[in-house]
């Protein structure tokens, strides 16, 4: 753990840690390679405040809090610090479609900043004039009103209550990602530690 020698060992957020994930983040139940252990290790050495978000039900999976859980129980995860820990449920694939298009990552946190400052979940409320505008021809126009949402289970002023957290969870490229772009679209600080991360 010396990576995070200079981090705040305060906050943690985790993503995606969760039974129907655990074959790309526990091989075999064997803990030789396990981020999720790993993260657990360093939860029940320093009991941070930890914020732990799931995919559940509303975004169509077959976990629940309860099987999350006993998840991270499965994993280690002492017991006693269950109540103290922010387990949160989310939808994902926000903002996929951009994301798997190639679009500037500049760009998507644009669009987030000007949806957040207004109020708006969907993308379709952006007057399209406007969001050519935001865009600046950065976006094809087949995605332009197309699979891009904020989420409303996730509120920003929870995430900058968190800044400075470390964070891991999955996938790499993915949900993980998503959580990032809206902590840099409004500069929320954190520090990824790579030994948290799974999948691409």
């Amino acid at each position: 753990m010396s990576t995070l020698t200079e981090a705040n060992r305060g906050s943690v957020i985790l993503v995606d840690f969760q039974p129907d994930y655990a074959p790309l983040h526990n091989q075999d139940g064997l803990m030789y390679y396990d981020p999720l252990h790993s993260a657990i290790e360093y939860i029940n050495e320093n009991e941070p405040k930890t914020t732990i978000f799931f995919n559940g039900a509303e975004a169509g999976m077959s976990d629940s809090q309860y099987t999350v859980i006993e998840h991270y129980i499965e994993h280690g995860l002492d017991e006693e610090l269950i109540d103290s820990i922010n387990w949160r449920e989310k939808t994902y694939g926000f903002f996929r479609s951009w994301m798997d298009d190639g679009v500037d990552r500049g760009t998507i946190i644009k669009v987030i900043r000007y949806m957040v400052l207004h109020g708006m979940t969907d993308i379709r409320e952006i007057e399209r004039e406007v969001l050519d505008q935001i865009v600046d021809g950065e976006v094809d126009e087949r995605i332009l009103d197309d699979g891009f949402y904020f989420p409303q289970e996730i509120r920003m002023a929870e995430l900058k209550s968190l800044s400075g957290s470390l964070l891991g969870g999955g996938y790499r490229s993915e949900c993980l990602s998503e959580i990032q772009l809206l902590m840099n679209a409004f500069n929320i600080k954190y520090k990824l530690v790579d030994d948290w991360i799974y999948g691409y």
